[in-house]
């Protein structure tokens, strides 16, 4: 913003000593030559001052382009953390998972022949009732 202002403060600079020059050129024979080159240059200076301007926005955009690729880069830098960290839990929960199920299995096929035999028992013990 600071090249900004410095290209308005020269344009204000510039229109007061053309309108002081044009002052003490009044009704002379270069007035109008005069006139017209402060006309030329301010509007030079005009110019300037907008592309000034329109390349400190162009400069700000690439800046927050920038910012933003940057930040998206982190962002799925701790996507990619959480996604291992999440697969990992969810394989060590899958783990435990089986684990449990296999010992679930077996208890189930340990109690299987013993509940045959509790079976016969409590046909029995219902036959009585």
């Amino acid at each position: 913003m600071g090249v900004l202002a410095a290209e308005i403060r020269r344009l204000i600079y510039t229109m007061i000593c053309f309108q002081c020059l044009l002052q003490l050129t009044e009704k002379s024979a270069y007035q109008k030559y005069l006139k017209l080159f402060s006309y030329l240059l301010t509007m030079c200076i005009c110019c300037n001052v907008v592309f000034t301007y329109v390349e400190q926005v162009e400069e700000s955009l690439e800046k927050a382009d920038q910012l933003y690729a940057d930040w998206e880069r982190e962002w799925m830098k701790l996507l990619s953390s959480e996604d291992a960290s999440i697969e990992e839990e969810y394989s060590e929960q899958r783990l435990w998972e089986d684990k449990i199920i296999e010992e679930a299995y077996k208890e189930y096929d340990s109690q299987k022949g013993e509940s045959v035999d509790v079976g016969e028992d409590s046909s029995e013990i219902e036959g009585e009732e």
